[in-house]
């Protein structure tokens, strides 16, 4: 997917999106964090229905201080049980910490995990994008994996080797960051795949 260039006022209507979506909320987040390193700000959002508030919410958006600001209440989650082992996961060792974001999200048929930042030197993209693959390879089901950098995006279905989806962007952004997108079906266990970036 594609980030469009970043405006210097940026607000958000969320008035026709009434279903909390995680994958797109992901990619929302995202640009939150880029448009807070370009401009040092926050992207006003206006209009949120019950049902975003709430995924907000379970997220735990709010307690990471995740850059978007909001005048209408949007409850803070304190704790919530779940038996997913993903808590494990971390993004310290290739983000800035205070750029950076990460979430579960859990639902009846599916699980997606998803996280960003902004890189915290001009390390190897690939070397990056591995060593996330070599945490995301120890989970339990396979599924769709999508990667995301001002250099370049990947998209594999992690059943197979090699990426089902390959962009080296012409002119690379003015931002080092990193995105992922991970989402698992909740279905029997199965062995993980490796994955290899050419």
């Amino acid at each position: 997917m594609y980030f469009s260039p970043l405006r210097k006022q940026e607000e958000w209507s969320f008035r026709n999106i009434k279903l909390f979506n995680p994958e797109l909320f992901s990619f929302f987040l995202m640009r939150c964090v880029l448009y807070h390193k370009y401009f040092g700000k926050n992207i006003q959002v206006r209009d949120l229905s019950n049902n975003l508030r709430s995924g907000i919410s379970k997220s735990k958006t709010l307690q990471r201080g995740i850059f978007f600001d909001s005048d209408e209440f949007i409850p803070e989650l304190i704790s919530e049980e779940n038996s997913d082992k993903r808590e494990n996961f971390s993004l310290q060792n290739f983000v800035e910490q205070e750029t950076s974001f990460l979430n579960l999200f859990f639902g009846k048929f599916a699980t997606v995990t998803t996280g960003g930042g902004i890189i915290k030197d001009r390390s190897d993209t690939k070397e990056i994008l591995q060593g996330l693959s070599d945490q995301l390879a120890i989970k339990e089901n396979p599924g769709e994996l999508y990667f995301r950098s001002n250099y370049n995006s990947y998209y594999f279905n992690t059943s197979d080797k090699s990426p089902k989806f390959f962009v080296q962007e012409k002119v690379a952004g003015e931002i080092d960051f990193v995105f992922f997108l991970f989402k698992t079906e909740r279905i029997e266990k199965k062995l993980p795949v490796q994955i290899q970036f050419s």
